[in-house]
């Protein structure tokens, strides 16, 4: 018998089938991440390599520096649209269909559901439900994709200039992403296993 999923994973599911029902705002929300992430990756790299030839030879390389600062303006460009056409555009109609499935969900329970409830706090439920995306969504495409589209980015130069220490990388990396979520899923089943006597006293503990 398969272990019920905990609601937090069921809100992630929930979310992320509400995000396929608009493809192109997803995949230019995805771009998006991606331009954070050659903002923190690249664009570094390019500055360093304007330095080293700097140091080197004593001379600065305009050629490179200008292409970096294109670089860097195109980036800016491209963010400015992805964020526009693609997290705000997904943000917006997301987070409409979860107020109004939420609330179209309610008004056709029958009187028994809500004699058993308080209405203003199923209310005060159903909006925190949908206004929770907009966590979920700074949280995706602001910091957990850009960065690991970084680590990806990082992982591929290092492989380009130094074969075996950027595989090393990537090996400890993925072992160590494993790891966490493998621990992270373990927790989840823990936490899913409490006995009804343990329950029974934490809810004395906790009255």
């Amino acid at each position: 018998m398969q272990p019920e999923l905990q609601p937090n994973w069921r809100a992630l599911f929930l979310y992320l089938s509400y995000c396929r029902r608009y493809p192109r705002p997803a995949v230019l929300a995805g771009c998006f991440s991606i331009c954070l992430a050659l903002r923190d990756t690249i664009v570094p790299l390019l500055v360093a390599l304007v330095l080293g030839r700097y140091i080197r030879s004593g001379r600065v390389d305009v050629n490179l520096l200008i292409f970096t600062a294109l670089f860097q303006l195109l980036l800016i460009f491209l963010s400015h649209r992805t964020d526009k056409w693609g997290v705000s555009v997904l943000h917006n109609r997301v987070a409409k269909d979860l107020y109004e499935d939420s609330f179209n969900y309610l008004i056709h329970q029958d009187y028994a559901f809500f004699a058993n409830r308080f209405s203003g706090s199923l209310v005060n439920q159903a909006s925190r439900f949908a206004k929770a995306y907009t966590v979920f969504s700074d949280i995706t495409f602001f910091d957990m994709l850009p960065l690991l589209f970084s680590v990806m980015i990082a992982v591929s130069v290092m492989i380009h200039y130094v074969p075996w220490i950027g595989l090393a990388i990537l090996a400890v990396w993925l072992v160590a992403v494993g790891l966490v979520i493998y621990l992270g899923l373990n927790r989840c089943r823990c936490a899913g296993r409490l006995s009804p006597k343990k329950a029974s006293r934490l809810a004395s503990w906790l009255t």
